[in-house]
This record gives structure tokens, C-alpha cells and sequence, in this order.
């Protein structure tokens, strides 16, 4: 009790510090803002004007100017207001470029250079949107977190089916060391967290929290991750820190989905194929645009293969595979201040696999057959009362289900389903957002809203059994920004949290601060937050759902998470023009009431406590044909208590995650029309150990790392070829392999069976109308 004291009056005082340090760096007087003009050209990769071209001006404070350029590819804003900004340049058949202001740019003429758009970045315009207030008030909030993002086009370029798979390229994106490896599998953990299950959002509608669903058969799951197509994706984000406020129930990090919007006017498509040396061939087509008040946007994609033998390695070899899936979203601007949207997101996967078993003492062949469907349906409606203050009100509605059906064993039809398990989410959800000035130099941004949430989990493979939770939870968030260079922020969430068989509530906290240093525009940063998340997987899971009803049935309670942060985020500048930035930052976290797998042999479950402690590193930067990125990851995690009596790791490593873990990637224009994109993932093996004979074993696994790569020709701004290389240097050894380091100091190696398939090459083509 004395340490808990200690640790909670030690983290008191460094946030008090921060806070204080940024309220006396912040307090400065306020000077007339100096104003001046910034006007250039926008051309082509032949040095040709680009007309047309919109050209927006924007500020951290979200607002913004925009302007269209002339036949002469010009445009000019007068009066700018001085401090940092950004020029983002849209055109038809062109990348979207972003570039940041320097000082110097002020009363300049600047000459910007846009690229003819690679594998369908040009396909829908989503920059002719301006910002909304919601999207204003989110990046003021957010300040003092840290949120690491790659674009669409990295996503397609690494795995244009399973786009979470380039998550592993990001800081604090992990995977446990006996799994999540192979193409189809997904990072299993983000800092540590311990809440089994990745909760994502998709366009900022509230967070899906479905159960999750591993691919311990295969597939891509019908997870978002693979139900969205990549030619859709705008943008995936990892976003940690405040997640109980802002987000309800997760753990360790959210996953944000941004998908593509039509543009009213500008009507545009595209066609993508691919096929895979591996036996499988992928087509993706979308389509985008409006007309008056209606914009639009529609993605779909296909995915067959015959893998043939290149699995049998695995426990259950995959065969064969079938996906369709597809996103759709419809806009419609009711009146001059609302608007009401509607997206569909969803599609289904069939892959075919089999086991190698013993019927009555004899070796036999069994062969089952997945079938997993997952559907995501939205609508709000958003009002803007005033520039300053908008309201929301909306519904969503999450389907998945799946179906493992065993179709013969020994070659004698069996046709029984093993695993048949659907779910159901609904929420309805209210949203409000406002920013007033205070002073001339001092504003406040706030938003809120409350949501209800009813989840229903079945599993009606023998015995049907069901289980319902609901939850009703409001949230306030407040920031208050000083001198365009301090940012305080504090949120709270009161939820009410019904696990199926009572009420459990929760109060969640968020605190943090951020300065931006004048002199070197460096973003200081510190936060302390709290969350929750109630692991409704497990229902079922321990003891397929039985073990929960037992006497006395009370259910599980949510796993709480306390975390710390502090970093600085660089920006890099050469030559009077920002072309990096340099974010590092340290965080600690602790975590309670995670689920035991331990029989308690009552209704009543065990529950473990952990913590957790780790260093980021995220840098990107835009050098001459060079757009470099990389991570670096460093982790801790450690069991501390347990109410199970045989735990038999408590005080060590708990979960064999890697000591150490990094990523990067980078877009190199060879030439105006060639560009080639690497990328690459490394971590170090995982670490867990465990007491015996109150001596301690240690099982080190393997290391791995997994290099792709991507070529396109960009013959016009109609076309491209394009050619994707997976596992670049055919590892072929998953990592699976392990060593255990027993009391006396003796070594045991354990080899692993499952083997990649290696290298994976393919070629495609793209068109755009």
C-alpha cells in the first residue's frame, strides 16, 4: 500500500511540473501577429503549370484558406497570419502534396512541384473537403499523445489483403512469439496490452469492439483488416494514450480506419489486378464523386487462390480461399450547416484446410471449411450551429459470424459444424463539439457525447448458449490552449458497464499537456490516463461457456489500465523547409483484473495484474526522391499478481513478447515515372518466464524479420504497372523455434514445425478513368 501511495503522489508531482513548466513558458505576452502574403506556382514533373489545382492553406488551429489555381498555375493568399502552417495541394491525376510553411516562405514565391498520382492516390479527391470541427478539436486534444500513421498507399504495398499487417511498421505494434507471423495473421498486441482483442474505428464513428476472432485456421479472419479493401484505405493510425475518454473500452492502443471520400465534380475510377505467385489473384475496383448536394464512394475487391501445397507445414494447412468484400458511402449536404452520411463496410471469406489426426489408432485426414462473414453498417447525422459549435447524433450496427464446418473425416462425409459462433453490436451514439475564444491569445475546445451499446455473443454449435452485455457511458473532453505554443487537456468518461449478469461503474480520467518550444518548434508532451476493457471473448472461451455460469455466476469484471507518458516530438529542417520529424517518447502502464484461464472450479475467475514499461521511437522525413520512415520499440512486461494459486510466473516476464522490436520503410522516385517502396519489420524473439522449484526458467523464441518490396511505372496518369515482392530474402523460419534456459543453467531446444512459404512474388496492372 505504502509503494501505491508512493507511485501515485510521484506521478502527481511530475504532472504537476509539467503542467506548471508549461504554464510559465506559456505565460508571455501576447504581440500583434505580423501578416504577410504567400503566393507561388503549382507544376508538373515537367516543370508544366497545373491549373485547376486547389491549392489550401492551414494552420494548427484548423483554420484555413483555399484558393484554385489559374491557367497559369498560380495562386496567392493575402494577409496570411504569421506561425507555422501547411500548404496541401489537390489535383486531378496528381499525388496530394503537403508542405509545411517556413518563416522564411512568408512574402516568397514558391514554385511546388506535384507528382503524377502512383497506384491510385489519385483516384478520389478527398482534400477539396475542408476540415471539420470535429476533426479541428480531435487534433487539439491530441497534442500531447502520440499517434503514429501510414497512408493508403503503403498498406496496398505491403499486403494488399491484410492491411493491419503493415501496422508491424509502426512503434509499439508487436506480436507475441508463438504466433501472428505468417501473411494471413495480425499484430497481436499494441505497448504490452494484455486485453486480448484490437479495438478499431473506422471514419471516427465510435469505437467496434466485437470479440475478437484469431486465424488460428488460416484466412484472413474477415476482419476489417482484409473486408476493406486497401484501394480504399485514405489512411491507418495506432492512436495510445486517453483511450478510455476518448474511445471507451481498449487496450494499448486503438486502430483508426480513414477511408476515402467522393468529391462533388470530380468523378473518378479505378481498376486494380494482381496476381501472386503464391496461387493467388486479387482484383480491387472503386469508384468515386458527386453531384450537387451528394457525394459518393465505393470500393470492392475479390481474392481466390489455390495454395496447393505451399502451407503443409502448418498445423492446419491452407488450401484454398475465397474472399468478397467492400465498402460504400453516401454524403448528402441536407441544408448550408448539416450533413447526413451513411457507409457500409463488410464482406465474407471460404478457405478450405485440414488436419492430420488418429481415428481409432489409424492416421486420417480431416478436411473442414471456414465460412466467416463480417458487416459494418453506419449513418449520423452531423449539424453545424455556428463555425464554432456542431451537434451529432448516429447509430451503428456490427455483424460476424463464423462457421467452421468439418466436412470429412477419412474420407467419409461428416458435414457438422465445430465452431458456430455469431455476434451482434449495436450503438447509438451523440456527439457535440465547441472552441471559443477566451483572450486574444488564450482558446477552449471542448467535446463530448454519450453512447449506449448492446453486444449479444451465441455460440450455437451443440448446446446453444448465449450471452448479452450492455453499457451507457458519457464523456467530456476540455483543452485549453495558450499562445499557439501550450496545450492543457483533461477529459473524464463515466460508464456503466453491464457484463451479463450485473452492473459495474467506471469513472476513466485523462490529463496531459503540451508546448510547442518557440525557438525550435519542438512539441513537448506528458499525459496520464486511465481505461477499461471487459473481455467478452473469454465467456466462452473458459470452459466454452459453462465455467462462467456456474455458482456463483458474477461474470467478469473489466480489466482496468492506468498509463504515464512523456516525449518531445523534433521537427527537422534543411535548407529554411521542414523535411522531418523525430518523435521519442517514454510510457508506462498497469494493468488489473486480467482474466486467469485458471478453473477456479466456481462461477468466480482468476485474475492476474501486470505491468508494463517501454521506449518509442517514430521518425519520417521527406529528403530529395527519398520518403524514409522508421520505428523502434523497446518493452518490458511483467506479471505481478495473481489470485490463481498455481501462477507460476509472478514477478517475471509474462507474455513472449520481444525484448525489442523496429520498423521502416521509404519511397524512392528513381525516376518521375519509376518509384520503388521498401519496407521492412524486425523483433528480436520473445521473452516468458515461469518458477520451478522456486528457480526460474526462461523460454527464449526465436527472431524474425520480413522484407517487402514494391515497383511501379507510372506510364500516365491513366495507368501503371506495378510489381510486390513479400519476403524479400525467403525467410522461411517463422521464429517458432524456442529455447529453454532451465534453473541449472541447461539449454533445451524446441524445433518449430510451421514453415513460410518464402518469397512471394507478384505483378499487376492498374488503370484509372
Amino acid at each position: 500500500m505504502a509503494e501505491t501511495q508512493y507511485a501515485l503522489i510521484s506521478r502527481w508531482r511530475l504532472l504537476s511540473a509539467v503542467c506548471l513548466a508549461v504554464l510559465l513558458s506559456g505565460a508571455t505576452p501576447a504581440f500583434a501577429e505580423e501578416r504577410s502574403a504567400v503566393e507561388g506556382i503549382v507544376v508538373d514533373s515537367q516543370e508544366r503549370p497545373v491549373s485547376g489545382a486547389e491549392v489550401a492553406l492551414e494552420f494548427p488551429d484548423g483554420t484555413a484558406g483555399i484558393r484554385h489555381t489559374g491557367p497559369e498555375g498560380r495562386f496567392r493568399f493575402e494577409d496570411v497570419k504569421s506561425g507555422p502552417a501547411t500548404l496541401r495541394v489537390t489535383a486531378k491525376g496528381f499525388e496530394v502534396l503537403r508542405q509545411a510553411m517556413a518563416g522564411e516562405d512568408a512574402g516568397a514565391s514558391l514554385r511546388l512541384h506535384l507528382r503524377i498520382a502512383p497506384l491510385r492516390t489519385g483516384v478520389t479527391v478527398t482534400g477539396s473537403h475542408p476540415a471539420s470541427l470535429r476533426t479541428q478539436v480531435d487534433e487539439i486534444y491530441n497534442r500531447n499523445k502520440s499517434i503514429s500513421t501510414l497512408n493508403g498507399l503503403d498498406v496496398a504495398n505491403f499486403n494488399p489483403v491484410a492491411n493491419y499487417s503493415a501496422l508491424r511498421l509502426l512503434p509499439g505494434v508487436m506480436t507475441a512469439a508463438y504466433g501472428g507471423r505468417d501473411r494471413f495473421s495480425l499484430p497481436t498486441h499494441i505497448r504490452g496490452g494484455h486485453a486480448w482483442g484490437i479495438v478499431e474505428t473506422i471514419d471516427d464513428y465510435p469505437a467496434i469492439n466485437i470479440t475478437p476472432v484469431n486465424a488460428e485456421d488460416g484466412g484472413y479472419t474477415a476482419g476489417f483488416s482484409s473486408v476493406i479493401p486497401s484501394i480504399a484505405v485514405e489512411s491507418l493510425s495506432v492512436a495510445t494514450g486517453g483511450l478510455g475518454v476518448s474511445y471507451g473500452q481498449a487496450s494499448g492502443g486503438v486502430v483508426r480506419n480513414q477511408i476515402r471520400r467522393g468529391s462533388a465534380g470530380n468523378i473518378t475510377s479505378s481498376v486494380r489486378l494482381e496476381m501472386l505467385s503464391l496461387g493467388e489473384g486479387i482484383a480491387m475496383a472503386d469508384t468515386g464523386g458527386g453531384f450537387g448536394r451528394v457525394d459518393y464512394y465505393v470500393a470492392g475487391q475479390s481474392s481466390l487462390a489455390d495454395y496447393g501445397t505451399a502451407y503443409d507445414t502448418f498445423p492446419r494447412p491452407i488450401e484454398g480461399l475465397r474472399l468478397g468484400s467492400g465498402v460504400a458511402k453516401v454524403g448528402v449536404r441536407v441544408t448550408q450547416s448539416s450533413r447526413w452520411e451513411t457507409m457500409y463496410a463488410g464482406g465474407g471469406e471460404r478457405h478450405d484446410y485440414f488436419q492430420n489426426a488418429s481415428i481409432a489408432g489409424q492416421p486420417a485426414r480431416r478436411e473442414f471449411h471456414t465460412d466467416k462473414s463480417n458487416h459494418f453498417l453506419a449513418t449520423r447525422y452531423n449539424w453545424r450551429r455556428s463555425e464554432d459549435l456542431d451537434f451529432g447524433l448516429g447509430v451503428t450496427q456490427n455483424w460476424f459470424h463464423e462457421n467452421r464446418i468439418e466436412d470429412f473425416a477419412a474420407g467419409i462425409p461428416v458435414g457438422l459444424s465445430r465452431r458456430n459462433r455469431p455476434q451482434r453490436a449495436t450503438r447509438a451514439f451523440s456527439t457535440f463539439n465547441w472552441r471559443t475564444p477566451i483572450t486574444d491569445s488564450v482558446s477552449y475546445t471542448a467535446s463530448g457525447g454519450g453512447d449506449f451499446t448492446w453486444d449479444r455473443f451465441r455460440d450455437t454449435t451443440a448446446s446453444p448458449i448465449s450471452f448479452s452485455f450492455r453499457e451507457q457511458a458519457g464523456y467530456w473532453r476540455n483543452s485549453l490552449a495558450i499562445s499557439r505554443a501550450v496545450t492543457l487537456n483533461g477529459g473524464v468518461r463515466v460508464a456503466n458497464i453491464g457484463n451479463g449478469f450485473r452492473n459495474d461503474a467506471r469513472v476513466l480520467y485523462d490529463v496531459g499537456a503540451a508546448w510547442i518550444v518557440p525557438a525550435t518548434q519542438t512539441r513537448l508532451f506528458g499525459s496520464w490516463s486511465t481505461g477499461y476493457k471487459l473481455n467478452k471473448a473469454f465467456y466462452l472461451w473458459w470452459g466454452g461457456g459453462r465455467f462462467i455460469r456456474r455458482h456463483p455466476a458474477a461474470g467478469l469484471d473489466p480489466s482496468t489500465t492506468e498509463t504515464t507518458e512523456v516525449g518531445l516530438e523534433q521537427p527537422i529542417s534543411f535548407g529554411g523547409k521542414r523535411t522531418g520529424r523525430v518523435r521519442v517518447s517514454v510510457f508506462s502502464a498497469r494493468e488489473s483484473d486480467l482474466f486467469n484461464f485458471g478453473d477456479s472450479h466456481s462461477g468466480l475467475p482468476y485474475y492476474d495484474d501486470a505491468r508494463t514499461r517501454g521506449a518509442e521511437l517514430w521518425t519520417e522525413w521527406r529528403i530529395w526522391r527519398l520518403r524514409p520512415f522508421a520505428s523502434f520499440t523497446w518493452l518490458r512486461s511483467y506479471r505481478d499478481a495473481s489470485t490463481n494459486p498455481e501462477a507460476a510466473d509472478v514477478d517475471l516476464r509474462f507474455a513472449p513478447l520481444p525484448n525489442y522490436s523496429a520498423g521502416f520503410g521509404s519511397h524512392v522516385d528513381l525516376h518521375p515515372r519509376l518509384i520503388l517502396s521498401i519496407y521492412g519489420y524486425y523483433d528480436d524473439g520473445g521473452v516468458s518466464q515461469e518458477m520451478l522449484n522456486d528457480e526460474v526458467m526462461v523460454t527464449r523464441y526465436g527472431s524474425f524479420s520480413k522484407i517487402n518490396a514494391s515497383l511501379a511505372w507510372v506510364a500516365s496518369s491513366r495507368w501503371s504497372l506495378f510489381s510486390r515482392i513479400e519476403n524479400l530474402f525467403h525467410r522461411r523460419d517463422l521464429g517458432f523455434d524456442r529455447t529453454t534456459i532451465g534453473p541449472d543453467g541447461s539449454a533445451r531446444r524446441t524445433a518449430g514445425t510451421q514453415r513460410d512459404p518464402g518469397l512471394v512474388a507478384s505483378g499487376g496492372v492498374e488503370l484509372r478513368f
